[in-house]
């Protein structure tokens, strides 16, 4: 990345500051009742502020609504979440879609370079300071520009050079974490099996292994005395002499992590470093964390729960069965609150009626061996073609 920085810089190119409001307007969804939609598998994308799958819901047949054309920008109002969208599609009036004054995304690497502008303005932005088209009209861009015209060709080279050195991460990563080999033993196909007859409660719940029905407050432990921040004051937080810890906010991207920064002591969490599960009443996202982190202001929005048989593999499972209870009970009209969430009962494994971390964690094990075979499959592939591209350069 150093590389094709410095060679753009040396061919004389540079940055220029271009203000928002003349590269985009801003226009805005018409649906406002989704359960009138319709799915339909060979229908139009329905897309919402969803901060997974990138705002992608399912496919719908309604053609009542304003469509939006593909090789598209949308931001969530309330989430600050920013998308690249490839394909036409319709979505709800709490999303913003920046339709182009000027051509500008030819593609969709160069869209997903213009995200990554954009994500950098959007830290500020949440469910009490949602954003709109006035806020995002007095932004400004900086652009690459070579020879007095913006230059596209930089924007795709530097997404490409980003895809292949992360291709390169993940295949190191899976060589170190031994995920390469993703074959299951008979020892893994006896804890699926096992699953499955939990699932389906086909068990004798009267035997010493069982699943059961457990508050969550009897399961972690709420963490008090958390310190939030609002994000329009981190100016007078820095603190130099500190260590650089994560800062999270509510979007599942990057696991919650907005940014990484040096802050007084005071506003650090977790300074032990303790196995930690947040939960975010607003959107119901879940992320796991083992730092010491800053949090963004929620306005108590926020629950930080604590267990200390937790390691990421047990607290993978617990939270897929957070998850499944919040999905039950709570939306965004009915938040999964402190209270609420510390009376929300999950299922999970007992044996001799004592919680099994240790079934969680075994098969936890094998669902990354599970999911993980694709992804090997598709890195192999991937750096297979990168080799490929490098040795004819």
């Amino acid at each position: 990345m150093e590389k094709l920085e410095r060679g753009f810089l040396e061919n004389g190119g540079e940055w220029r500051e271009f203000d928002f409001d003349k590269l985009f307007n801003v226009a805005r969804g018409d649906i406002q009742n989704q359960k009138a939609l319709k799915r339909n598998d060979v229908g139009v994308s329905f897309v919402a502020q969803n901060d997974i799958n990138n705002g992608y819901v399912y496919k719908v047949s309604n053609n009542n609504y304003r469509k939006f054309k593909g090789n598209s920008i949308i931001i969530g109002r309330q989430t600050g979440v920013i998308y690249y969208q490839p394909e036409e599609f319709i979505t709800t009036d709490g999303v913003l879609i920046l339709e182009e004054k000027i051509p500008l995304i030819k593609n969709k690497r160069i869209g997903l370079f213009i995200c990554s502008l954009m994500k950098k303005h959007m830290v500020i932005y949440g469910y009490t300071n949602t954003v709109s088209a006035k806020k995002l009209n007095n932004l400004k861009l900086d652009l690459p520009f070579l020879n007095g015209k913006i230059n596209f060709s930089y924007m795709e080279k530097f997404i490409e050079e980003l895809e292949a050195e992360r291709i390169e991460e993940l295949e190191a990563y899976l060589m170190v974490t031994g995920l390469k080999d993703y074959k299951l033993t008979k020892e893994d196909q006896k804890i699926l099996d096992y699953f499955e007859k939990m699932s389906d409660n086909s068990l004798d719940r009267q035997t010493e292994r069982q699943t059961d029905r457990i508050r969550l407050e009897d399961l972690l432990i709420w963490q008090t005395g958390i310190s939030e921040i609002d994000p329009l004051k981190l100016n007078e937080l820095y603190d130099k002499t500190s260590e650089k810890y994560p800062f999270y906010g509510q979007a599942t991207d990057n696991n919650g992590i907005i940014s990484y920064e040096s802050l007084k002591a005071e506003v650090l969490n977790n300074k032990n470093a303790l196995p930690t599960i947040l939960v975010h009443s607003n959107n119901q996202n879940v992320v796991y964390l083992q730092t010491p982190f800053y949090l963004k202001d929620g306005h108590g929005a926020t629950s930080v729960l604590q267990n200390e048989n937790m390691d990421l593999d047990v607290a993978l499972y617990i939270m897929s069965c957070i998850r499944k209870s919040i999905t039950e009970r709570f939306d965004y009209n009915a938040k999964a609150t402190k209270i609420g969430l510390k009376n929300t009962e999950v299922e999970i494994p007992f044996f001799n009626t004592v919680v099994d971390y240790k079934f969680m964690k075994k098969f936890i094990k094998v669902v990354k061996k599970l999911v993980i075979k694709d992804v090997v499959i598709w890195a192999d592939k991937k750096i297979e073609a990168t080799k490929q591209v490098v040795e004819r350069k």
